[in-house]
Formats: C-alpha cells, sequence, structure tokens
C-alpha cells in the first residue's frame, strides 16, 4: 500500500516555472556578480538575466528617489541637478551597473552635511567601469567602491595636461569667477580637488568662488595645501588638518611659492608664515 502512494504521487511544483528557471550564482560574472551579492538578489525567483535586470532597474528607481536634502536648500538643489546628470548617463548602461553606481555615489549624501556627488563623465565612468571589471575578472568577490575609483580618475583627467602626461605633485590653480567665468566648472574642479576636512568641499565651493581664488598643492594625486587669495593677497592657507596652521614640511615650500608668484599676505597669515612681518 505504501509502495503504490509513493509511485502514484505526482509533485505539483513541476509545472511551476521558478523551479525551472531559478538561477545560480554560477550565471553571474563581472559587475552583473557584484549586484546581485551587493543587494542580496533573490535569483531562486529569476527566470534569466531578464528578470535579473528587470529586478535592478526597479530597485534602482526606487534609490534614485533618496532625499538629497542636505544642511542647506544650496545643497538641496545642486545634488538634484547632480544626481540628475548621473541618472541621464547611466541610461546607457545595465540596471545594474546604474544600481552599484547610484548606490556608492549616493551613500554619503546626508541631510546632515553639505557633501556633492561628482559630476557624471561618460569618458571618466568607462575608464572607472574598465579597472573595476578588470579586477572582479581576476578575483571575483573583489571588494570595491566605485565612487571612490571614479573620483581618483576623475581627479586625473582634471589634472591631464596632454594625452601622455598628468601631474603628480605640484599646484593646481583654480580662478575666481572675476578671472574665469566658466565658475561651475571650476567649481567642480575645486570640489573634486579639496580634501574632506575643508569648508570648500561641498556646495560652498561655488559660493567661495565668487569672491575667492585657490591654488591647491597636490602631492601624489592627493591635495595637501589650499591657499585662498583675494586678488594677489593671500588669506588663508590650510593643510589637511584644517586648524589654520601649515604644516612644518610645506612651509619653506609655501614661502617659495608666494614669493615667486609676488603675492602678498595678510597679517594673520602672515604670522603664521613668517612667525612676523616681512618687509
Amino acid at each position: 500500500m505504501k509502495i503504490e502512494k509513493i509511485s502514484a504521487y505526482t509533485p505539483r511544483i513541476k509545472t511551476q516555472n521558478p523551479v525551472f528557471g531559478a538561477m545560480k550564482a554560477s550565471q553571474f560574472e563581472g559587475l552583473d556578480y557584484a549586484c546581485m551579492r551587493q543587494f542580496k538578489a533573490p535569483i531562486e525567483k529569476f527566470n534569466g538575466m531578464k528578470d535579473f535586470y528587470n529586478w535592478a532597474a526597479d530597485k534602482l528607481n526606487k534609490k534614485s528617489g533618496k532625499n538629497l536634502t542636505g544642511k542647506s536648500k544650496e545643497t538641496e538643489e545642486r545634488r538634484k541637478v547632480l544626481i540628475s546628470g548621473w541618472q541621464e548617463g547611466l541610461k546607457n548602461y545595465s540596471p545594474a551597473v546604474g544600481l552599484v553606481a547610484i548606490m556608492s555615489v549616493l551613500k554619503n549624501l546626508k541631510p546632515s552635511n553639505d557633501a556633492l556627488p561628482p559630476l557624471f563623465n561618460n569618458t571618466v565612468f568607462e575608464e572607472t567601469l574598465a579597472d573595476v571589471e578588470g579586477a572582479l575578472a581576476l578575483e571575483r568577490d573583489f571588494k570595491f567602491d566605485i565612487s571612490k575609483v571614479y573620483k581618483s580618475h576623475l581627479k586625473s583627467m582634471f589634472f591631464s595636461i596632454d594625452k601622455e602626461t598628468e601631474i603628480k605633485d605640484g599646484w593646481i590653480t583654480i580662478p575666481s569667477a572675476s578671472e574665469d567665468n566658466n565658475t561651475s566648472k571650476n567649481a567642480e574642479l575645486l570640489n573634486t580637488l579639496s580634501y574632506k576636512t575643508w569648508c570648500t568641499k561641498g556646495v560652498k565651493s561655488e559660493i567661495y568662488l565668487q569672491d575667492f581664488g585657490f591654488r591647491i598643492y597636490v602631492k601624489n594625486g592627493e591635495p595637501e595645501l589650499c591657499i585662498r587669495l583675494l586678488g594677489r593677497e593671500v588669506c588663508e592657507i590650510q593643510g589637511r588638518l584644517n586648524n589654520s596652521q601649515i604644516p612644518e614640511e610645506y612651509k619653506q615650500l609655501v614661502i617659495d611659492y608666494i614669493e615667486e608668484n609676488g603675492f602678498t599676505v595678510d597679517c594673520d597669515t602672515d604670522m603664521e608664515l613668517y612667525g612676523g612681518s616681512v618687509d
């Protein structure tokens, strides 16, 4: 009797598509695999890559609607413009790539700060994807922050002199609005090059450029010093600590740069730089 019952049993689940079409992790590669793992995609419910991309597109649309408020109204407005640029640019890529990218770009944008996402540049993004895909090809579970990689490539683009040469060490000039009317581009450059502790990081970069010009000293592709100028007068010099104290190892470098360019120095900065008045 028991044998007859088992023989006669026909499982209904054999006719249900999810069992036949359930995907496995081994079917994913590169950024698709990274996206699937990062966001815990329910691949057992997918019949194929089309279902996966539809799921990623739906999640991307929801995540892109994140609250973009910051500490000021200007921050929210600027964030919306920049994120809109990312949304438009990411239309040329798969939803999986878009989801990984937009979540990385959005993660540090909080109501409690004025941080801004970087400007979307398709060429820079292509270089970023090439780097990440190359790493994933070598190590399937390679951990990466696509926004960090992108910003590194974006800096290289700003530093580029020509196709074969890049500035690694040196001073970068960012002119004020009165010196160069391309304020938006210069503000993006100032924001990109500013160290995280500097007040020029974020939405205020464009405000500062209305009156001031900047010189940023870069070493090994990273910002070390920032000089704020009002015309030809040095108003402020900051190192990474943003404590109005010039790092001792850079004092002579700053003095040489100021004197070579014929800048004057205000009283407060003069005391910090020279320890007193200079003739």
